[in-house]
C-alpha cells in the first residue's frame, strides 16, 4: 500500500470487498453506492455510458461481444435471452407479427423481402437475387393434370398441334416467350402444364405403338402371302418344265 495525500493505493494484486479471492483489480461481492463511476477516465455522466434504473446504456458507436463490432450490437457466439424486442414489441407477444415454435421463426403479417425493400403486388415473399435449396415443395390449389387420362379428354391430333405451332410459335396452353419475359414463370402452374404435355405425348406414343403393332401383324401376313405366292410360282415353273 502507498499514500498520496488523502488517496491510498494498492500497488500489487487485486482488491476484494466482501470476498477474499478477487479475480479482478476490484471485485465487490454485493451492492455498492457511489456518487460517480469512471469509464476510460470519464465519469459516466460525461461518457457515452449512462445508467437508467437497472439499465446500462451506451449512447455512441457500436458494441461488440467477442469481436470488433460492425453493427450496433455484434455478438460472436450464442445469445441466451428470455425475450427479444422487435420494433419495441416482444418477439413472441401477441402484438408482434413474429412468433416462434421450436427452432422455427414465423412472420404472420405483411410480406417478406430479401435484397429489396418492396414486394410486388399479389406476392408474400420476394428475393432480389438467386436462391439455392435442396428441395422446394409447392402445394397447388388447382387439379393436377390427371384429367388427360379421362376417356372423354379432347386430345388434339399431332396435325392439330403442328398447325397451332405454325400459327402461334409455341405449344397450346403453354405461355409464350413474350409472356414469360413480362410476367415470369409460375413454377407450380408450369410444372402442371409441362406434365400435361408429357401425358398427352404418352397417349400419342401409346396410340402409335398400337398402330405399329397392328402394322407388324399386317406386314407379317403380307410376308407370309408373298412367300406362298413364291412357292406356288416355283411349283408352276416345275410343272411347266416337266410337261
Amino acid at each position: 500500500w502507498s499514500l498520496n495525500g488523502s488517496n491510498a493505493f494498492y500497488n500489487s494484486g487485486n482488491v476484494g470487498i466482501g470476498t477474499n479471492a478477487p479475480g479482478y483489480n476490484l471485485e465487490v461481492a454485493g451492492s455498492f453506492n457511489a456518487t460517480s463511476i469512471f469509464l476510460n477516465g470519464d465519469a459516466i455522466a460525461s461518457s457515452p455510458w449512462t445508467v437508467a434504473g437497472n439499465d446500462i446504456i451506451y449512447n455512441n458507436g457500436n458494441i461488440g461481444i467477442g469481436k470488433t463490432p460492425g453493427y450496433t450490437l455484434d455478438v460472436a457466439g450464442t445469445i441466451n435471452a428470455a425475450n427479444i424486442l422487435v420494433n419495441g414489441s416482444p418477439l413472441t407477444s401477441g402484438s408482434s407479427p413474429w412468433s416462434t415454435s421450436g427452432n422455427n421463426l414465423f412472420y404472420t403479417a405483411g410480406n417478406v423481402s430479401i435484397g429489396t425493400n418492396s414486394v410486388p403486388s399479389g406476392y408474400n415473399f420476394a428475393v432480389d437475387g438467386n436462391i439455392i435449396a435442396e428441395g422446394v415443395t409447392i402445394l397447388l390449389s388447382e387439379n393436377w393434370p390427371d384429367f388427360v387420362f379421362i376417356n372423354n379428354y379432347d386430345l388434339w391430333s399431332l396435325y392439330q398441334v403442328e398447325t397451332y405451332i405454325k400459327q402461334y410459335g409455341h405449344l397450346p396452353n403453354v405461355p409464350s416467350a413474350q409472356d414469360i419475359r413480362k410476367n415470369g414463370v409460375q413454377l407450380g402452374e408450369m410444372d402442371a402444364t409441362l406434365l400435361q404435355k408429357i401425358e398427352e405425348l404418352t397417349l400419342h406414343s401409346i396410340r402409335q405403338q398400337k398402330e405399329i403393332d397392328s402394322l407388324r401383324v399386317i406386314n407379317k401376313k403380307l410376308t407370309d402371302q408373298d412367300n406362298m405366292i413364291k412357292q406356288l410360282q416355283q411349283r408352276l415353273e416345275k410343272l411347266e418344265k416337266s410337261n
